[in-house]
């Protein structure tokens, strides 16, 4: 059964915008392809695409019992992306599959002070290319409840980085573990809560699933055989002595990246098969945060890794 939750907000968010889909197609592009590649949630896009009018479109909501916990969280999200963006008549819109009202919308994967469930061995790791300017270290400070990834960036260009396509210098920290089934955060962002006390802002998140070997995966990204599964994406943070909050979309991420660079050679919005769904959040193999792309000297400071759903971003938005 799918319960109806309903959204008080400004009237300028309920409205008809119909027809539906084509509006779903516009806003969340993204969503509904990964829904349209996920069995389940596939069955509510052609049910909608067998429509012709909204009254029928948003009735292909209405009962999802067997589509499955994965499926149900991907429905969800097409869902309360289209709430969101006025794509439905009514105002309610939101339909969350049963049992799912009582979940937490956000989920801690990793701390550093000691906590049982998310501590974690971290390491770290340089540019290994013979050649390599680039040195680190890693240190966690349970007492203060962060880690520390300390070191020098150096892009040094050299025929053996040239021959293999390899980055030509980064340092990264990074733990394999059991992470926490993240599954029904799919739709929503990593959060990373962390600080940089020099002016280095060329920064990668990564996190592995589905890998035959991470560590290999989250090397190739896609760009050299097998080495899918490493999920990568990009992000900026400014210096400073306080800790911020780095909020990564999920429809940011993709396992086709260059590794001399660390950026997309496809993305989700290009290539469905790149798209991070509930099946790939549900078994999380290894996390890993990467200064690469330029040179400097690097201190980022790290206090946890977090992922929150879509459901919190719709009510943030519908707040401000």
């Amino acid at each position: 059964m799918i319960r109806t939750v309903v959204l008080l907000a400004a009237p300028a968010l309920i409205g008809a915008a119909g027809p539906t889909l084509p509006c779903l197609q516009e806003k969340c592009g993204a969503f509904v392809v990964t829904c349209k590649i996920v069995s389940g949630c596939n069955k509510v896009i052609q049910c909608m695409e067998a429509c012709k009018d909204s009254d029928c479109e948003n009735s292909c909501f209405d009962d999802t019992s067997s589509a499955g916990k994965i499926a149900g969280a991907d429905i969800a999200v097409v869902s309360s992306c289209g709430a969101f963006n006025g794509c439905f008549h009514y105002g309610m819109v939101a339909k969350i599959p049963e049992g799912a009202e009582g979940q937490e919308s956000s989920l801690t994967l990793a701390t550093f002070d000691g906590s049982k469930g998310t501590t974690f061995d971290f390491i770290e790791d340089e540019d290994p290319v013979m050649g390599s300017q680039c040195w680190g270290n890693w240190t966690n400070n349970t007492a203060a409840k962060y880690g520390s990834l300390n070191g020098v960036v150096t892009i040094v260009d050299r025929p053996a980085v040239s021959l293999v396509g390899a980055s030509p210098g980064f340092v990264k920290t990074g733990a394999a573990g059991s992470f926490l089934d993240a599954s029904s955060m799919a739709g929503g962002s990593f959060v990373l809560e962390m600080r940089s006390l020099t002016p280095y802002n060329t920064f990668h998140f990564s996190f592995a699933s589905g890998a035959h070997a991470p560590r290999y995966s989250c090397t190739g990204g896609g760009h050299i055989p097998f080495s899918r599964g490493c999920y990568k994406a990009k992000f900026a943070l400014p210096q400073g002595t306080n800790f911020s909050k780095v909020r990564l979309p999920l429809s940011d991420f993709s396992d086709k990246w260059k590794p001399a660079t660390g950026d997309s050679f496809k993305t989700c919005a290009q290539d469905s098969s790149t798209c991070v769904t509930a099946k790939q959040l549900a078994s999380i193999q290894l996390l890993q945060v990467w200064a690469e792309g330029a040179t400097g000297a690097v201190h980022l400071d790290i206090r946890s890794i977090s992922i929150e759903g879509p459901s919190r971003n719709v009510v943030d938005h519908i707040l401000v």
